[in-house]
């Protein structure tokens, strides 16, 4: 894959070779976040880099730093950082506000824009009347936190679990196996964490499964952090898909991807969500520091 050639150093010596530039660099984490972020950049004065992966646009901040160059800003994910209280020691890099891209998207009012396009309204309050619960992003939040806690789990525990494919194209994990489609209810947590166990391709370094489970209860037990720091947004998107089987739509074996439904939320997510966010002020307020432009707005 390309990603393996782009080394944080190649990409650092890429951007110091274009000495006949003198805008800013925006280095971002992903495609996703290339994505969105074009949207709102003025290419004339801020140009895009991706880095692919979170510690990648950190080495390459600080490698430009080592060789004096400072016209640079980098995003990343939140993750679990404000929760460990692990901030960003630069000032030019910085966090999305909730845990990732996609539930910064998904919190947004692109949220009511992409599902009034694919769900049935009359499933949609039958589902909440089901629920008991009138806040349809709610209901999402609530199914993926589990699958949120149990990764914070891993993390802490560094259990070795596996949670994503290791290239775009392969196999998701299996979320139907602990939220079927035809109730779209969270089964249990044993089912949730076999399911991750199973999906593990080498040997995990859980003891047992009850381990697990025991240890992420706990951990739920012992916080009350906002489901927007601890959801990740591609759990998110996946059970918003396993919803519109059958639940809040008749899409059936047809439903849409995910990797479509996130493409949906980028193009429906305009620069009047983003200007309500603590991500945008911090970074005019970068622009006013450095007399750089990186947005056009």
């Amino acid at each position: 894959m390309m990603e393996d050639y782009l080394t944080p150093g190649r990409i650092a010596n890429s951007i110091l070779q274009k000495t006949s530039f003198k805008g800013s660099y925006l280095i971002v984490e992903g495609n996703n976040d290339f994505s969105l972020y074009k949207k709102f950049i003025d290419n004339s004065f801020c140009k895009i880099e991706i880095a692919f992966g979170n510690q990648n646009v950190i080495d390459i901040i600080e490698e430009l730093k080592k060789r004096g160059y400072e016209n640079v800003i980098g995003v990343i994910d939140s993750d679990y950082r404000r929760l460990e209280n692990d901030l960003p020691s630069r000032s030019n890099i910085l966090l999305t506000d909730f845990h990732d891209i996609e539930v910064m998207l998904f919190s947004s009012d692109a949220f009511e824009t992409v599902m009034s396009h694919y769900s049935i309204l009359e499933k949609v309050e039958a589902f909440k009347t089901q629920n008991k619960n009138n806040d349809l992003r709610e209901i999402f939040l609530n199914l993926a936190r589990p699958l949120g806690y149990l990764k914070w789990a891993n993390k802490i525990n560094n259990w070795g679990l596996v949670f994503k494919p290791i290239k775009p194209e392969g196999k998701p994990l299996s979320y139907s196996d602990f939220i079927p489609p035809d109730t779209l209810k969270f089964t249990s947590y044993e089912e949730m964490t076999q399911t991750v166990i199973n999906y593990t391709s080498s040997k995990s370094k859980t003891k047992t499964k009850t381990e697990a489970v025991k240890l992420t209860k706990k951990l739920i037990d012992n916080n009350t952090h906002s489901s927007l720091q601890i959801c990740n947004g591609h759990d998110i998107i996946h059970i918003i898909c396993l919803s519109l089987r059958k639940k809040i739509s008749n899409l059936n074996s047809n439903a849409v991807k995910a990797e479509q439904l996130e493409k949906d939320f980028i193009f429906a997510y305009d620069s009047r969500y983003f200007e309500q966010t603590e991500l945008y002020k911090q970074i005019k307020q970068w622009e006013i520091d450095k007399g750089k432009s990186v947005l056009k707005f």
